[in-house]
């Protein structure tokens, strides 16, 4: 009783640490802004090159619509909070992956700035900086407050309430915060259902110091205890009945054995989801930690149960029930388990800062190794959920548009979910909606999306009537192709055997000078072609000067370089690039095309239906150029 009665001592002032302990020289504004800039670097650097997996993509996909329809589309096993801003944030802000990834990105930054005051009331001004750069450069804290889900709202709640939770016990007879505490304790649970095992050792914690509390304050004390509590009921009432859904639905899955796999290894998870690919740095600091703690144990007699009772039952508490009720609550996947980690962070923080003064400028440094090692995606999602690469597909077709594009997507591609299709398109899709292909109305252009291990015949037999193979990109599980036929399915020779079937201009114009644009030429031959041919692409200024012109054989990665290896009836796409100079004048430009022997420079004569000739060049086009 007698530490419980110690805990129950209203904490007069902030616990300090000792002057061998304090703070470098270092401006405490100088620190924190260079934390918070490392914390910054270290989620922007995500938040654009890791794509966004099903869980991110069905956030945002459910706040489209009205607020009313977003409460509606809420997963049963989330309450609304995030969700609801998230669509305000959408609203203000617009809706694409990236502006959908800095709500979390600025709840992280403020985070780090809670956890620190929360490690520097309880240890000092060094425990605070140790705290807050390990909430930077953690990597699965950086993670949670990367991903567009409630996790990284969740990890500002509970610092929060930790910082409240701690001035109460400093100041229980004030009334001022009774309203404040008991919203903050709703919000965590109206943010995320597994918060209720934390909220409710901090009820319990506090109770305990109610109880225990020297009895000349023990009504007034009580009083405001009670307050607490029963405005944080009175808040829970419009999230009633989904905390009774939500607790017939685990019912019903315990009654089945429905707990999932990873029940039993919770635990280590959990750990190898903390460490990154730093496991043994962390051990290491886990071990010199518990010496500080131990330090700091003795070094602070008074204080320690105020603050160490607390902190073990979140940090250590918590996920012990939680791995003791796995079967039962079935709150056991490793991500049920975030709301912990500022706790342990809090515990390694107190123990590293009451380390002996000579080890403190390694601290820093070993801590920027979780910064610095490469950043463990892979551990912080289900398998398979980064293996079709729907955004990159998406936004290079919506680079490639051109009007009319009609989407076919082979039967046997796992190529993601149409919700996913769907929510990249209006982000990187010119219009926003993907064409599937259409049986009565063909495109002119079709890109096939397919899994090349495996292929339906009938449906690339049907693409390729008419049509031939261009371009290609993305990676073998998941590869775009262009079909498309020829701009003139008959032609003109160009001599005896050479068939020119016309040429793709830029369709998006007009050009600016010192662009680079594409002219795919199309050409079949009529007969075997014994020699090797060369061609030319001449931009051709109003005033009849050359401007720019490429030469060579046959260029593309679907076509045979030499046209001797031209086989007859079969339809080639030559692929020329040419780049405008910087300083051409604006105006309209001539492209025109020559066929000819390298050897001797001889010109072969185009067939005279084919149109306007000069020299021996055809006239295939214009294009239209600007200049600022």
């Amino acid at each position: 009783m007698q530490s419980w009665q110690r805990l129950s001592d209203p904490i007069k002032r902030p616990v300090v640490l000792p002057k061998r302990f304090a703070a470098s020289s270092v401006s405490p504004i100088t620190t924190a802004l260079i934390i918070l800039l490392i914390g910054a670097v270290t989620r922007f650097a995500l938040i654009a090159s890791v794509p966004m997996w099903w869980d991110e993509v069905w956030s945002l996909w459910q706040t489209q619509g009205s607020f009313a329809q977003t409460l509606a589309l809420t997963p049963y096993d989330w309450p609304p909070l995030y969700y609801l801003l998230l669509r305000g944030w959408t609203y203000l802000v617009g809706f694409n992956d990236v502006t959908g990834r800095l709500p979390s990105v600025l709840c992280g930054l403020i985070g780090i700035a809670l956890l620190y005051r929360v490690a520097r009331r309880i240890g000092g001004a060094w425990a605070g900086v140790l705290a807050a750069l390990l909430y930077a450069v953690l990597p699965y804290m950086v993670y949670l407050t990367v991903e567009a889900r409630g996790y990284a709202l969740l990890l500002v709640l509970v610092p929060l309430l930790a910082w409240l939770h701690l001035r109460w016990l400093a100041h229980p007879t004030a009334w001022r915060r009774v309203l404040l505490y008991a919203i903050v304790l709703a919000l965590c649970l109206y943010t995320s259902y597994t918060t209720a095992l934390l909220i409710g050792l901090t009820l319990l914690h506090g109770t305990l110091f109610v109880i225990t509390c020297q009895r000349a304050q023990r009504r007034a004390i009580t009083l405001r205890w009670i307050a607490v509590i029963a405005l944080f009921a009175i808040l829970l009432i419009p999230l009633a009945s989904r905390l009774i859904g939500i607790a017939q639905v685990r019912q019903k899955n315990i009654s089945e054995h429905l707990a999932p796999a990873e029940a039993d290894s919770v635990l280590s998870n959990f750990y190898g989801w903390l460490a990154g690919r730093q496991p043994i740095l962390l051990l290491i600091l886990i071990l010199f930690a518990s010496i500080g703690l131990f330090l700091w144990w003795r070094s602070n007699r008074q204080n320690k149960p105020q603050v160490i009772t607390y902190l073990l039952l979140w940090a250590i508490g918590a996920p012990l029930i939680m791995y003791v009720l796995r079967y039962f609550l079935l709150l056991i996947a490793v991500r049920y388990l975030s709301y912990i980690v500022p706790g342990v962070i809090l515990l390694l923080a107190l123990g590293l800062s009451h380390l002996p003064r000579v080890i403190r400028p390694v601290l820093p440094i070993a801590l920027l190794m979780f910064a610095v090692a490469p950043f463990p995606v892979e551990l912080y999602r289900p398998p398979l959920s980064d293996e079709k690469p729907t955004r990159d597909i998406v936004r290079e077709l919506g680079q490639r548009y051109q009007p009319g594009d009609q989407i076919a997507i082979d039967p046997h591609c796992n190529c993601g979910n149409p919700v996913e299709w769907s929510f990249y398109a209006q982000i990187y899709y010119p219009g926003g909606l993907l064409t599937p292909i259409s049986d009565s109305a063909p495109a002119r252009r079709i890109w096939y999306i397919a899994d090349q291990r495996a292929t339906d015949a009938a449906l690339i037999k049907r693409l390729q009537t008419d049509r031939v193979q261009t371009e290609a990109f993305g990676p073998y599980y998941m590869i775009a192709t262009l079909y498309k036929p020829a701009p003139q399915p008959i032609g003109g020779l160009f001599g005896d055997a050479l068939r020119y079937h016309g040429a793709d201009l830029p369709a998006r114009q007009p050009l600016h000078a010192g662009d680079t644009f594409m002219v795919n030429l199309w050409w079949s031959a009529d007969a075997p072609i014994t020699l090797d041919y060369s061609f030319a692409l001449y931009v051709i200024a109003p005033d009849g000067l050359l401007v720019v012109q490429t030469d060579g054989g046959p260029q593309g990665a679907l076509i045979p370089h030499q046209t001797s290896q031209w086989q007859s009836g079969v339809l080639y796409d030559d692929q020329r690039s040419l780049t405008l100079p910087a300083t051409l004048k604006a105006g309209t430009y001539t492209i025109r095309l020559a066929a000819y022997q390298s050897w001797d420079n001889a010109r072969l004569l185009p067939d005279p239906t084919l149109g306007q000739q000069v020299d021996r060049a055809l006239v295939i086009g214009t294009i239209e150029v600007f200049n600022y």
